[in-house]
Parts: structure tokens; C-alpha cells; sequence
């Protein structure tokens, strides 16, 4: 991570870097940090700053830590940048002490393990402080998209629910199915109390206008019983 990658003018309007931050929300490559900032993501959507600073001990001064002020010449005069601290991973002693005792190959993995953590952690920390210090922090989704569950930026105030048209039509279109089909086989099991012999999918399929076919599908799935033949 460079030390530039969230330098910016305190309180402004960044809505690249909250897409960077989106993008560490989704990431598949980094596990950790995706995880680590999700987590703070959801407290700070749930809670509240005020309240993960009660409640999660030396959260604050983490945060206050995460990013150091720099005054940058312009043009026109200065410009106070935050810019991000490089984070620190294990100590040699704190190395030693996961690999204590542990075989050279599972003392590496567990030291391995540790590290991504702890560097998961702190950038974690950056991200979270300069999305609180973002003054268009209200574009990053309170949750994940309802259906692909990717945090996006959201293009009206009121998109709360889905990243994109595509997501909200096809939860949408589920909805609907599962509604028409538990419809239809209300039909199927009104006619099937009305009918009997051999031939009752027959019946069943001109009392409740559904096919052979559909009736076939629904006993195989479980959905409807046979009626008792007389």
C-alpha cells in the first residue's frame, strides 16, 4: 500500500477513494483484510463511530494512529493532506513467539498466518479512518448488495438494498416465481382432493389448468402427494 494511495485533503470529497475501499470490502484476494474490514464496516453502519469507540478498546487511538497530516504547496498556496502509515507487521520476538515450540513447517505457516493478520488489521484501520473522515462516506452502502452481497456506491441516496438493476430484477423475478408456483400448487392440491383413479394427473391437469408435465415435476420434488387411489 502506498503512503499516497488514501492521502487526501481532510473532509473532502473522494469518491475514489471510497471505491478503493469497496474494493477491499469485496476482495478475494486478500481474505483477511476483507474480513477485518467488514466486520468494522458493519459496526460503524449498525452502532456508530461513538460507539465502537466504547466499546472496542483502543479503536481510537488506532484510528487516530492510521493516518498523520502533511501540508502539501500548491499553486495557490497549501494544502493539508492525511496521509496513510505504512503498516508494521510481527516483531522478531513476536515471530518467535508463534513459532515456539512447532515444527519448521507448521511454525512457518502459523508466523505466516500472524503476519497477513496483523497487516489485515492495520489496513483495515487506514480504510475505516479515511472512510469516517470522507465527506461523501454516505455513497458507500450500508450492507452487502441483498443478492451478489458486494458493497457498492450507490447512485441515489435510497439504494440501500442492491448494487444494480440487474441484482434488484433477478431477486425480483425469484420473488414473483416462487410466488406463482406456491399459486399453483394451491390449484393442484384443491383439484387433487376432488379427484382419484389412475388417471388423476389427467383430472388434475383440466380442474387446475396445469400441464402433465408440471404435475410430474412437482410430485418428483416432493411438493405435491399422490392421492390415495380407490
Amino acid at each position: 500500500m502506498s503512503d499516497r494511495t488514501f492521502g487526501n485533503v481532510l473532509g473532502a470529497r473522494n469518491r475514489k477513494q471510497l471505491a478503493t475501499i469497496a474494493e477491499a470490502l469485496n476482495s478475494t484476494d486478500d481474505r483477511e483484510l476483507r474480513q477485518e474490514l467488514r466486520r468494522l464496516v458493519e459496526a460503524l453502519s449498525q452502532k456508530g463511530l461513538e460507539w465502537m469507540h466504547r466499546n472496542d478498546a483502543g479503536l481510537r487511538e488506532k484510528m487516530e494512529a492510521a493516518l498523520h497530516p502533511r501540508f502539501e504547496r500548491t499553486s495557490s498556496g497549501y494544502l493539508l493532506e492525511l496521509v496513510s502509515v505504512p503498516p508494521v507487521g510481527l516483531s522478531f520476538y513476536e515471530a518467535a513467539k508463534v513459532h515456539h515450540r512447532k515444527s519448521p513447517e507448521a511454525g512457518k505457516a502459523e508466523v505466516d498466518a500472524a503476519q497477513r493478520q496483523r497487516l489485515a488489521a492495520q489496513r483495515a484501520i487506514v480504510l475505516l479512518t479515511a472512510l469516517t473522515l470522507n465527506a461523501e462516506c454516505g455513497l458507500l452502502s450500508p450492507r452487502p448488495c441483498a443478492r451478489c452481497a458486494r458493497y457498492f456506491l450507490k447512485n441515489r441516496a435510497d439504494q440501500n438494498s442492491y448494487c444494480s438493476t440487474q441484482c434488484a430484477h433477478s431477486v425480483t423475478s425469484r420473488v414473483c416465481w416462487k410466488r406463482d408456483h406456491e399459486a399453483k400448487l394451491k390449484k393442484a392440491r384443491r383439484a387433487i382432493a376432488k379427484c382419484s383413479g389412475p388417471q388423476w394427473k389427467q383430472q388434475v391437469s383440466r380442474r387446475a389448468g396445469l400441464s402433465v408435465k408440471w404435475l410430474t415435476r412437482a410430485v418428483n420434488k416432493g411438493e405435491l402427494a399422490i392421492p390415495v387411489l380407490s
